[in-house]
């Protein structure tokens, strides 16, 4: 089947293939857009639109790992001799979903927490474009937890990476993967 060329966007250029809606991005992405005319327009930010826009200043109110943070998680991540991230947590109960279990919601966040910091304290300045979670089981309140993270690949501009939260036994609670783009230089 023919590729039918759609105008360009803001930073993006969709294209439709087999009557599917694919983004191509600027930093060389493809999505997929299953929802293409059922949601109004994603508005993207440009690589110079968003390093005008967001300075990535610690102020150290990070809601993972901010010391000035009154409600944040408070995690210390501290790189290791294999350039991991690795950081250790304590949920309390605040943070649970169902009784006793720490929300999942939770989870994602520290597993995004982990491949972002990671590439920080690499000196690599960078946000998430994407990423996913797989719940393998539940984590408890009061369980200290180990979260991992890794940098898979460095493409210059885009990084892979990796992550997981691991049990005070250390079996699997959570793994996820993520691509994240450099901003500035």
């Amino acid at each position: 089947m023919p590729t039918k060329i759609l105008p360009p966007g803001m930073g993006s250029c969709k294209r439709q293939i087999a009557g599917v809606d694919w983004h191509f991005l600027q930093t060389g992405l493809m999505v997929q857009n299953p929802l293409a005319g059922l949601l109004p327009p994603v508005v993207r930010w440009s690589a110079r639109e968003m390093e005008r826009k967001i300075s990535l200043e610690d102020d150290g109110m990070c809601f993972v790992c901010g010391k000035k943070n009154p409600i944040g998680l408070k995690v210390e991540f501290k790189l290791d001799e294999e350039r991991k991230l690795v950081g250790k947590f304590i949920p309390r109960k605040e943070f649970q979903g169902f009784k006793d279990v720490l929300h999942g919601g939770i989870i994602a966040t520290l597993i995004d927490e982990a491949m972002v910091s990671l590439l920080l304290k690499l000196g690599k300045r960078a946000v998430t474009a994407s990423f996913s979670v797989r719940l393998h089981k539940p984590a408890f309140t009061g369980e200290e937890l180990t979260i991992v993270g890794r940098l898979v690949n460095d493409r210059g501009r885009i990084f892979e990476l990796n992550a997981e939260v691991r049990g005070s036994d250390g079996t699997v609670i959570a793994s996820g993967e993520g691509v994240c783009v450099r901003i500035g230089k």
